[in-house]
């Protein structure tokens, strides 16, 4: 089992985290009181987790390098 010890605080972003997987993660993470940024394609579903719990979402497509540099940034910011 990983130590979350220390991570409070701590940014994760989470490609595909609208949904399934990625929204599960999401939720681990921030429960954990890491600021979790969602990145995906769905709009609709990034913006219901988002308003779920309060994270940051940035719609993304991933087979698009110049929506992943634009993401990037964003979530550096």
């Amino acid at each position: 089992m990983l130590g979350w010890d220390g991570l409070e605080g701590a940014q994760a972003a989470i490609t595909g985290g609208a949904s399934g997987l990625g929204a599960a993660t999401v939720e681990y993470l921030q429960a954990r009181g890491m600021d979790v940024t969602v990145l995906d394609r769905d709009t609709d579903k990034g913006q219901a987790i988002s308003s779920r719990l309060g994270v940051r979402f940035i719609e993304v497509d991933v087979a698009s390098a110049d929506s992943v540099a634009q993401a990037a940034e964003q979530v550096a910011s």
